[in-house]
């Protein structure tokens, strides 16, 4: 299955924050195979509740989690920036 924008994004911000799709479950109160599963067959039955789990626990609102960010936001901030905000977010994805 072709990976929509919605999984890409959740890939990244996992990425971001050296977590795992399993390590994503658990911290929204889901299966691993209910999370493994929509790499497998899609996104269509993700309810808004569990998207606003996943976004507040990303620290990203749901139009960043949905649709991602804005490109000109990304070229504005330096590479230093971007670091701090991966630390930042890996050091409170561990306090959650």
């Amino acid at each position: 299955m072709k990976k929509n924008k919605l999984l890409k994004n959740i890939e990244y911000h996992l990425n971001q924050c050296g977590m795992s799709r399993t390590d994503l479950a658990n911290k929204i109160g889901l299966s691993a195979s209910t999370v493994h599963s929509w790499w497998q067959r899609g996104t269509e039955n993700i309810s808004i509740s569990t998207l606003a789990k996943i976004s507040r626990l990303f620290g990203i609102s749901l139009d960043e989690l949905v649709f991602g960010a804005k490109e000109e936001t990304c070229n504005e901030i330096s590479f230093e920036e971007r670091e701090v905000l991966r630390i930042v977010r890996k050091y409170y994805v561990t306090r959650i």
